[in-house]
């Protein structure tokens, strides 16, 4: 399985609290290996969709649609 190597800056403000959640987050998702699909979501009660750089994905997925628009059409929102 490939990894990533991810850079840590913990700033100020609330840099800290939300980097520690996103670790802890991370480190639940590392446990699991999950590969969701949108037929999974169809068992979920809610979702968590983190914002998405459209105009940053590659040429060929941009006629596409992205992450929020499928989930819009795929279930009517």
């Amino acid at each position: 399985m490939p990894t990533d190597r991810l850079g840590l800056l913990r700033e100020d403000g609330i840099g800290p609290e939300i980097v520690d959640a996103t670790l802890h987050v991370l480190g639940a998702a590392e446990q699991r290996q999950p590969h969701p699909d949108f037929a999974a979501l169809e068992g979920c009660d809610a979702w968590l969709l983190g914002p998405h750089d459209s105009p940053s994905y590659p040429e060929s997925e941009r006629a596409k649609l992205n992450p929020s628009g499928e989930l819009r059409r795929r279930f009517d929102l």
